[in-house]
């Protein structure tokens, strides 16, 4: 298993295109950091970092059906349970250090630096966007065992989409301070309860599918 994870992390961080695509997107970061020093701006890379932990898997798999890898891969004296595990514990890694080491250093940027709101206001929006992070896998992880990698990555563009007109709607039909009024703590248990079991049905459904596919 730990083989597979390294072999993921590789293909994500250190193939060419997508080395330079995660280049041109810490660019992009770095000019809003600069630019924009508003709560809207704050809550707009909380929300996008969600995106990202999903794409290790996205890279793996693409990946992995250019060279065949999967047929390989099943030759290893390895169960397809733990194949399936491996990939997920490589996104749930990435989406960890995505939270904990780019997230919630900008969320205390703008907290502690260009003071757009308190403290406890930054960590209920840190806490959603990490709940989100973990929402997101759970639905996309299943497209992309069941489409493929250039299908799954539609289903994870909708889901994109999604989102994002999720926010621009919230942005417009309500204030920051009604959203930042409701009972933040009750919402990050719901949240977090709702991620859990959502992560372990998608794992679930994910086995089936790769079971189904290399019977």
């Amino acid at each position: 298993m730990l083989g597979i994870m390294i072999k993921d992390c590789y293909e994500s961080f250190f193939i060419k295109k997508n080395l330079i695509g995660m280049i041109i997107s810490s660019l992009c970061l770095i000019a809003i950091l600069i630019l924009m020093k508003s709560i809207y701006s704050m809550i707009l890379i909380v929300v996008a970092f969600p995106m990202i932990g999903i794409s290790i898997l996205q890279y793996s798999m693409e990946q992995d059906e250019i060279s065949k890898y999967d047929k390989i891969l099943l030759t290893f004296p390895i169960t397809k349970e733990q194949i399936v595990q491996a990939k997920f514990i490589s996104t749930i890694l990435f989406t960890l250090f995505v939270q904990l080491c780019l997230s919630l250093p900008i969320v205390c940027l703008f907290t502690g630096v260009y003071h757009v709101t308190s403290v406890q206001n930054s960590f209920f929006i840190w806490m959603l966007g990490f709940i989100l992070s973990f929402i997101m896998n759970s639905l996309t992880s299943i497209g992309f065992f069941w489409l493929g990698s250039k299908k799954g990555t539609v289903v994870y563009m909708i889901f994109v989409i999604t989102f994002s007109f999720a926010y621009i709607i919230l942005h417009f039909a309500f204030t920051v301070d009604y959203l930042l009024s409701l009972p933040m703590y009750v919402i990050i248990i719901i949240g977090s309860i709702l991620a859990i079991i959502l992560n372990i049905i998608s794992y679930l459904i994910c086995v089936s599918i790769y079971k189904r596919k290399h019977s």
